[in-house]
C-alpha cells in the first residue's frame, strides 16, 4: 500500500513500522502527538459532536488506488475542520494504524496491494480531541490478481484422421485482474496433464491441425504476471479420430409383404458411419430364403446404399453390408435384417394378417373330438385396436373328430368332409370360425393352405391311410346371420399343399363402420370313392386378411401462470409462452417435443394409440424471472388442475402414464407454474432502543431466522449474514410470517428485542413482536407474497440493556 501525505507519495509499511513501535503502551501518546500539533496555535470554541460519514466498502484489483469520498461532513462546534485519516491492514481498529493528516474531507490513496480499512477523524481547529469526530470504517478489498475460474470450452467431437479441429470458447475465464494468458494442453493418452504437449496462446479459442489420433484437449489460463495455471483450468474435450473402416452399418427399410413374383426395393434409412471420410463406401447385399443367416446367404456386390430384388417367389431375409474402400472386412458395417414375406396376393395393398389360426398346436394325432387347441393369433398393428376371435371348431365335435399331420408350416388339421356331390347347405361337417373387428377395419380376403390326397399320414401313424379324397369345397361368410359372401365348387389339391386365396375387396359390408362380428364356415364335399376308410380334408394357416385405418389422437392442453399458487387454473390466469413439453412413451423414450404458444397452449397431433407420459420442466426463466411448478392434483376437476410432479434430483416434472386409444383426444393434461417470490429483511443493533434503524445502527450477523407458513409450519431457516441480512428465495405465492429469537446472545451479551412498529417507515422499523408464550421467540405479522413479488422489509432490532446503580446511604 502507498499513500499521499501533503502531496508526497510514501510507503506506509515503513511509517507503520515507525508508528507502531510499542503501540500497546504508546498508542495514545503517539496519536495525541501526531494529531495535536497542527492546532496548537488556536483556541477550541466547541469541538465536533458528529463525525459525519465517508464512502462505502469497495473491491479493487491489486495495485489500484481508490478515492474515499465524503458522504456527510462532521457537524457541531465552530471553527475550521481538521482531518486525520487512519489506515489499517489488520482490521477496523485503531490499535494498529498509519495516520495521515489532511485538510480535505475526501482522500485518494496510492497503490493498494492488500485489503485496507480506512477511517476519517475530525476536530475543530484549536481542539485537541479527535474522539468525537470518528467516521465509519470503509473496507477496501484488494482481490487476488489471478483467475479463479477457467471457464468452459466446446464439446467433444468426432473427426476423420488428418482433419483440423477448432476448439471454441464457450465461457471465458473469470476472476483476477489484468490481461489473460492461455496455455493449451493436448494428450493422446487420456484426460490428464501428465505427458501433455503445451501450446502458449493469447486466444480463448485454438485450432489444432492434422489430428491423426484421438486427443484430449484442455485450456489453461492465468492473469499476466502470475506463475500458476492451476486456477484457470477448463474442462477436457475429447476429439475422437474414427478408425479407417466403417463403425456402424446404418439401417435399411422395414419388413414388407409382397405378392409372389413381385419386385421389392430395399431403401436406405441411415447410411453407414465411421472410417476415413475421403474413402468411398462399398456395399454387399445378402439374401436368404432360409432365414436371417449370413453363412448360407446369396451375395450381390453393389455401389449403392439401396437395392432392388426382382421376382421374389419365397419369403426372403435381406441384409446390407458395407466397408470403406481398401478394407477387407464387412463385419463392422452390417445393417439390420429385413424380412420380405411373399404371401397371398389380394389385388390391393390391404393384406395384413388380422387373425391367424396357425393350427400348429394340434395335439391329438388321430380321432380327437376336442378343438380347444385351435386358438387364434392377432396382428400387432395397434391401429386395429382390440380384436377377438373364436377357435376353429365344429358345432358337434363329439360326433366328428379331427386328427393332426405335418402341415405346410408346422402342424396341420385333418377333418372329415361330407359324402354328397353337391353344395351342402347345413352340413354337420362344417368347420367354423369367427372374429370381431373394430370400426375402420377393412377385411380384404381369406387365405389358407389345403389338400385332400389319396393317402393320409397322421402324425404318430406307422403307415399311410387310404382316403376317399374330397374334390371340392365351399366357403361362406355371414354378418348377423346374413350371407355376405359365398364361393362354391372350389377345387381341392391332390398334389401337395396349395394356397387358396379369396378376395373380399368388392364387398362393401366388410369395410366396417362399427364393431362387427363375421362368421366363416368351410366344408369339403364330392369325394372320390376308392375303397378308402375316410373322407379327409387337410387345412393349415387360416388367415383373415385386411387392414386398419390409422386412428390417431391429439394430446394437448395449456401451461398456465398459477398466480395464487393454489394448483388450479382459475379464471383470469393466463398461459405461459415458450415452455418446452415432451411426449414420451411408457419407457421414457421421447416421441415428440413442442413449445407452448403465446397463450400457453401446446398440442401433439397424429398420436398413435399406446401408453404415454408428458415431461415438463420443474423450473424455467421467462423474461428474466424464474418460474416453478405448482402443487399437482388439486381439487376435483381434472380439467383445471396441474398434473406433472417434480422428479427428485432433476429439473424435470412428469405426469403419470396414460393410455391413448385411437381417435380419443386427451385435452386435460395441464401444468401450472408460479413466478417465485422472495422474503428478506435485516437484523440490526438498535443502539438507542427507539425501535427504528438509525444511521450507525449496524447489522447483526448470526441471528437465526425461521420462515413459517400461515399455519405455523416451518418452511425454511437461515442465519443473518453480510451485515445482518437474511433472505428466503424461490417461494410460492401465499401467506408467511418470520420468527426471530427474542433474546439472542450477541457478542457474549444477552440482547433484547426492541419495541416493534415504530415510526411511519416500514423499511426502518422493527417488525418482530414477542410471542409471550414462554418460547423465547418473536414473530412478524402474517404477510402475503403475490406471484413473483419481493418483500424485503421484515426486520428485527435488538439492544443490549445497560445497568444503572449505586448505593443509598445516610
Amino acid at each position: 500500500m502507498k499513500r499521499f501525505l501533503q502531496g508526497q507519495t510514501f510507503t506506509p509499511a515503513i511509517l507503520q513500522k515507525r508508528n507502531i513501535v510499542n503501540w500497546g503502551i504508546l498508542s495514545s501518546l503517539i496519536l495525541v502527538f501526531l494529531l495535536s500539533t497542527t492546532s496548537s496555535y488556536a483556541n477550541c470554541y466547541g469541538n465536533v459532536n458528529d463525525s459525519g460519514e465517508i464512502g462505502y466498502d469497495q473491491s479493487i484489483c491489486a495495485g489500484e488506488s481508490v478515492t474515499i469520498e465524503n458522504v456527510e461532513l462532521p457537524s457541531g462546534g465552530s471553527g475550521t475542520l481538521e482531518y486525520a485519516w487512519l489506515f489499517s491492514t489488520s482490521g477496523p481498529s485503531t490499535d494498529d494504524v498509519d495516520v495521515v493528516t489532511s485538510s480535505s474531507s475526501s482522500f485518494t490513496t496510492g497503490e493498494l496491494y492488500e485489503t485496507t480499512w480506512i477511517r476519517r477523524c475530525s476536530r475543530r481547529a484549536g481542539c485537541s480531541s479527535w474522539n468525537y469526530g470518528e467516521s465509519n470504517w470503509v473496507e477496501i478489498s484488494v482481490e487476488n490478481g489471478n483467475v479463479s475460474d477457467g471457464g468452459v470450452i466446446a464439446e467433444n467431437q468426432t473427426i476423420c484422421s488428418g482433419e483440423n479441429v477448432t476448439i471454441s470458447n464457450v465461457t471465458l475465464p473469470s476472476g483476477g485482474c489484468g490481461e489473460i494468458e492461455y496455455l493449451w494442453l493436448t494428450n493422446t493418452s487420456g484426460a490428464y496433464t501428465n505427458g501433455c504437449d503445451t501450446y502458449a496462446s493469447s486466444s480463448a479459442s485454438y485450432t489444432f491441425n492434422d489430428l491423426t489420433e484421438t486427443t484430449w484437449i484442455r485450456r489453461c489460463s492465468r492473469r499476466e504476471g502470475h506463475s500458476s495455471w492451476n486456477y484457470g483450468e477448463s474442462n477436457w474435450v475429447k476429439i475422437t479420430i474414427s478408425s479407417g473402416n466403417v463403425e456402424d452399418g446404418g439401417t435399411i427399410g422395414d419388413n414388407q409383404t409382397i405378392c409372389s413374383g413381385d419386385d421389392v426395393t430395399i431403401n436406405n434409412v441411415t447410411l453407414p458411419t465411421g472410417g476415413d471420410c475421403d474413402d468411398d463406401i462399398e456395399y454387399l447385399w445378402l439374401s436368404n430364403t432360409a432365414g436371417p443367416d449370413a453363412s448360407s446367404a446369396t451375395t450381390y456386390a453393389s455401389s449403392s446404399s439401396s437395392h432392388t430384388f426382382s421376382n421374389l417367389t419365397e419369403t426372403t431375409w435381406i441384409r446390407r453390408c458395407s466397408r470403406r474402400e481398401g478394407h477387407s472386412s464387412w463385419s463392422y458395417g452390417e445393417s439390420n435384417w429385413l424380412k420380405i414375406t411373399v404371401g397371398p396376393c389380394i389385388p390391393n395393398t390391404c393384406n395384413d394378417a388380422l387373425v391367424t389360426w396357425s393350427l400348429d398346436a394340434c395335439q391329438a394325432y388321430e380321432d380327437a373330438y376336442s378343438y380347444d387347441e385351435f386358438t387364434p393369433e392377432y396382428t400387432s398393428n395397434s391401429d386395429c385396436g382390440t380384436i377377438s376371435a373364436s377357435t376353429v371348431h365344429r358345432n358337434n365335435p363329439n360326433d366328428y373328430y379331427h386328427s393332426c399331420l405335418v402341415g405346410h408350416d408346422g402342424n396341420a388339421m385333418c377333418v372329415s368332409g361330407t359324402y354328397v356331390d353337391y353344395v351342402p347347405e347345413h352340413s354337420v361337417h362344417r368347420l367354423l370360425f369367427s372374429t370381431t373387428l373394430n370400426e375402420g377395419t377393412t377385411v380384404s380376403g381369406l387365405s389358407f393352405y389345403q389338400k385332400s390326397e389319396e393317402y393320409i399320414s397322421n402324425i404318430g401313424s406307422s403307415s399311410a391311410t387310404h382316403n376317399n379324397y374330397l374334390t371340392k369345397f365351399s366357403l361362406r361368410a355371414k354378418i348377423d346371420g346374413t350371407l355376405i359372401y359365398e364361393s362354391n365348387n372350389n377345387s381341392t389339391s391332390q398334389n401337395g399343399w396349395e394356397l387358396s386365396v379369396f378376395d373380399f375387396s368388392s364387398i362393401a359390408a366388410l369395410n366396417l363402420s362399427t364393431t362387427t362380428t363375421i362368421d366363416f364356415e368351410l366344408v369339403a364335399y364330392d369325394p372320390i370313392e376308392n375303397g378308402g376308410s375316410m373322407r379327409a380334408w387337410e387345412l393349415d394357416e387360416i388367415k383373415i386378411l385386411g387392414c386398419c385405418a390409422a386412428t390417431t389422437a391429439t394430446i394437448g392442453d395449456v401451461v398456465f401462470n398459477d398466480v395464487n399458487g393454489n394448483g388450479i387454473h382459475d379464471n383470469g390466469e393466463t398461459g405461459l409462452e415458450g415452455v418446452i413439453v415432451m411426449l414420451l412413451d411408457a419407457d421414457g423414450n421421447m416421441v415428440a417435443q413442442t413449445t407452448t404458444n403465446a397463450d400457453g397452449t401446446y398440442s401433439f397431433t397424429d398420436v398413435a394409440a399406446g401408453d404415454y407420459k408428458l415431461k415438463f420442466p420443474a423450473t424455467g426463466i421467462l423474461n428474466g424471472s424464474t418460474y416453478a411448478l405448482t402443487i399437482p392434483n388439486q381439487g376435483n376437476d381434472e380439467s383445471v388442475d396441474s398434473d406433472p410432479t417434480v422428479m427428485t434430483g432433476t429439473n424435470d416434472a412428469m405426469t403419470p402414464i396414460f393410455t391413448v386409444n385411437g381417435g380419443d383426444d386427451i385435452t386435460d393434461i395441464s401444468a401450472g407454474y408460479y413466478f417465485v417470490s422472495t422474503i428478506s429483511g435485516f437484523a440490526f443493533e438498535d443502539n438507542n432502543g427507539n425501535g427504528i434503524q438509525n444511521l450507525g445502527d449496524e447489522g447483526l450477523n448470526g441471528i437465526t431466522v425461521m420462515l413459517l407458513d400461515e399455519n405455523g409450519n416451518m418452511v425454511a431457516q437461515t442465519v443473518t449474514t453480510n451485515g445482518g441480512n437474511y433472505q428466503f428465495e424461490n417461494l410460492a405465492p401465499g401467506s408467511y410470517k418470520v420468527k426471530f429469537p427474542e433474546n439472542p446472545n450477541i457478542n457474549g451479551s444477552t440482547a433484547t428485542l426492541t419495541i416493534p412498529n415504530q415510526g411511519s417507515d416500514d423499511n426502518l422499523d422493527s417488525d418482530a413482536v414477542p410471542m409471550n408464550n414462554g418460547s423465547g421467540n418473536a414473530m412478524t405479522q402474517l404477510v402475503t407474497v403475490e406471484n413473483g413479488q419481493t418483500i424485503d422489509n421484515l426486520d428485527a432490532g435488538y439492544f443490549t440493556p445497560i445497568s444503572i446503580g449505586d448505593k443509598v446511604f445516610e
